[in-house]
């Protein structure tokens, strides 16, 4: 470096900054975005994800030509409700869902 910017960089580094916030600002937290009314009905899935399960047995009914599948909760497709049932029994939630194509 040379001697100018050598003496230019102390002479910054002295002087003390003082940075003030705005006196609105101090002690308020910013509010979230997005924050729904009390009582406003959400229009995501319900819960469980039935429209999710729905979904991957409609695909699977037409991805191998099925007129029906089993769905267990964890997303998997059967085309009969016996290995549903059982792939279910390993699950927290053992729920299935018949999908039937359209």
């Amino acid at each position: 470096m040379s001697k100018e910017n050598k003496e230019t960089a102390e002479a910054t580094a002295a002087e003390p900054q003082n940075v003030q916030q705005p006196e609105s600002a101090e002690g308020q937290t910013p509010k979230p975005k997005g924050k729904s009314k009390p009582g406003a009905k959400s229009k995501a899935e319900p819960a469980g994800g039935t429209n999710a399960l729905k979904s991957v047995g409609l695909a699977a009914c037409k991805c191998h030509n099925l007129e029906q599948v089993w769905v267990t909760a964890d997303g998997q497709a059967f085309p009969r409700e016996s290995d549903a049932k059982a792939h279910a029994l390993n699950l927290p939630n053992n729920k299935i869902l018949k999908v039937t194509a359209k």
